[in-house]
């Protein structure tokens, strides 16, 4: 007997959540593994992918960087955004819109990155956990950072922004973590390029990428579209 499946009837909808991250305390470091800040930029930009340096009229550019430290610190930005959206998905499936970040050139590192996080399904955000909350953080629940059930969606988005940033899932608040992953290194000294291992550390201890990370839901989302799903485009106001 032929049969049918409906999904009529779910009222599942995303939410949007805008991701502010300070990162002019973020180590600097040339010559080791903590520098980098997080970008979603690597180290070889095309006119493909460019990277934007000035964002009040969007000028870019794709210089790149003049030294293979310089370059290799652009590289291990890009490996903590990319293991910061691999930790936003934890608790359930999520895109990354909006991106805002300013580097003035192929050596620069970032200050500020921001960006919008769509939550697919946002009832499946963790709120029963109060798990990497630092002690004693300014941001924390007020009078609850230990007991269940009392955490909001925008804290637990930025926990796992902040695990992922840190490289992990050990979140003690001075917790330091550095792994170690098979990139595309550009070599400005020889302008060859190579397969190789970069070490990556986080940036600063973990409580105080937390507190480096503000999240505010958005409200009132509306979808632009001219026709073309590329240049969808999201008006947003935030919620208080």
């Amino acid at each position: 007997m032929a049969g049918y499946f409906s999904v009529k009837g779910d009222t599942r909808k995303p939410a949007y959540f805008r991701v502010s991250i300070d990162m002019s305390a973020f180590d600097t470091n040339t010559d080791g593994t903590t520098g980098g800040a997080v970008t979603p930029n690597g180290n070889f930009p095309t006119s493909e992918r460019p990277y934007i340096t000035n964002l009040s009229t969007l000028a870019t550019s794709t210089t790149r960087a003049t030294t293979n430290i310089l370059a290799d610190r652009r590289e291990r930005g890009l490996m903590r955004f990319e293991k910061m959206v691999e930790s936003l998905q934890t608790d359930c499936n999520c895109d990354i819109l909006d991106i805002e970040i300013l580097e003035a050139n192929g050596d620069a590192q970032a200050t500020l990155l921001e960006f919008t996080v769509e939550v697919e399904s946002p009832d499946h955000i963790n709120t029963t956990t109060t798990d990497g909350i630092p002690d004693g953080s300014t941001r924390a629940l007020a009078g609850n950072v230990k007991t269940e059930g009392t955490n909001t969606k925008a804290n637990r988005l930025r926990v796992l922004i902040a695990r992922g940033i840190n490289g992990g899932e050990e979140v003690g608040d001075s917790s330091a973590n550095t792994y170690s992953a098979l990139r595309h290194r550009y070599l400005p000294a020889s302008t060859a390029s190579e397969m190789s291992e970069i070490s990556v550390s986080n940036p600063i201890a973990y409580g105080e990428i937390y507190e480096a990370t503000t999240v505010n839901q958005l409200t009132q989302t509306v979808s632009v579209s001219t026709g073309d799903d590329s240049t969808l485009l999201l008006n947003t106001s935030q919620g208080t």
